[in-house]
């Protein structure tokens, strides 16, 4: 199944990093606003390398850790056992999601939009969603695979946001 329809039903929250320790402990790097609340869902899923079946996994202690979190996993004791999730991607069903307030967009719903500027000028595809001090910004890629950064200002320079055309009207001019 392509990641487009599988993130139709999940959502990527966060991706395992490297073992921490002896006691089967593993480093976690949240997507969450707050890096904490990634464990304030008590299942994890993490699709398979063929997108083909979901193992899930019930974390039983964490604690924050420099930019993430550590993790202590259910029925994992040891570093080598841990070792096998290493960079596989933690997901949860997008259900288990509050509905975001108006005017507000999950990042991984942006991903891929088409961004059109006024004078009808795609600009490309949003590849990705940037944070900075200031405010968020789309990094959007063209077809020449040239990027373009657009802050993430409602109503100055973000018009119209559509989920059902999946497309992003803006207030911006290439240079």
């Amino acid at each position: 199944m392509p990641l487009k329809e599988l993130l139709k039903k999940w959502v990527i929250i966060g991706k395992f990093g490297s073992p921490w320790g002896v006691k089967g402990w593993i480093k976690v790097l949240s997507f969450t606003e707050q890096k904490e609340n990634i464990v304030k869902y008590p299942v994890w899923h993490v699709l398979d390398q063929n997108n083909a079946s979901v193992n899930s996994f019930t974390h039983e202690n964490a604690k924050p850790y420099k930019n993430g979190m550590l993790v202590k996993l259910q029925g994992y004791d040891s570093p080598e056992h841990v070792q096998q999730l290493t960079g596989a991607s933690i997901a949860i069903l997008r259900e288990q999601l509050p509905a975001p307030a108006k005017n507000e967009y999950y990042w991984t719903d942006l991903e891929g939009m088409t961004v059109i500027n006024y004078n009808g000028q795609i600009l490309g595809k949003v590849a990705y969603m940037l944070e900075t001090y200031s405010n968020d910004c789309l990094v959007v890629q063209n077809e020449s695979k040239a990027k373009i950064v657009i802050p993430w200002l409602l109503d100055d320079v973000i018009n119209t946001v559509s989920l059902e055309t999946r497309e992003i009207l803006v207030n911006w001019d290439p240079i």
